[in-house]
């Protein structure tokens, strides 16, 4: 079953870039595999776009190494090699940004070194403006997610929506529609 869902897949996601769609996964699905192996999961089924998260474990051979804002320079070469070589592109990762501007400018700058499009993160309402200012800055778009209640402030979509609005165009949402059901 698992060979024909990648053969369909291999063929679908062409097809969808033709509509100006990119098909990927979340590197999520495969969190209990580090990062160069989930990446290799994903092309495996014809998947060339991913998001990755920042505490996931860059490889075996660098257990320490998360793919995260501390990733050294060195290792952050390693990353983009393993993408470069599965030919995936990292299009976004799940981050914590909070209401530390340095903390969350560190954020910004993985992103940016990365060559991510997105930041995925539920920041606290009264640092997006500091977060709106950081993502023009960067041109790295945040996509507000919400978790459900109680853990999420952004739970309910009308909170999320109020939040967005009148915002930079970076500023936007990562809707799980399953967690609002």
């Amino acid at each position: 079953v698992a060979r024909l869902l990648a053969a369909e897949t291999a063929k679908v996601a062409p097809t969808a870039e033709k509509l100006g769609w990119r098909v990927g996964c979340t590197l999520y699905s495969s969190n209990k595999f580090p990062f160069d192996e989930a990446v290799a999961k994903n092309a495996s089924v014809g998947l060339r776009y991913a998001e990755g998260f920042t505490w996931q474990v860059l490889s075996k051979e660098h257990p320490k190494a998360k793919t995260d804002q501390a990733l050294s320079p060195e290792l952050r070469k390693l990353a983009k090699k393993v993408l470069a070589d599965q030919g995936v592109k990292l299009v976004s990762t799940y981050c914590i940004l909070g209401k530390d501007e340095a903390a969350n400018r560190k954020m910004f700058e993985f992103a940016k070194d990365m060559g991510l499009e997105f930041v995925v993160a539920e920041p606290p309402l009264d640092a997006l403006d500091m977060v709106e200012k950081l993502a023009d800055e960067f041109q790295v778009c945040v996509a507000i997610h919400n978790h459900p209640k109680p853990s999420s402030t952004y739970w309910d979509p009308a909170v999320l929506a109020k939040a967005c609005k009148g915002r930079s165009k970076r500023i936007g949402a990562c809707a799980d529609t399953g967690h609002w059901m």
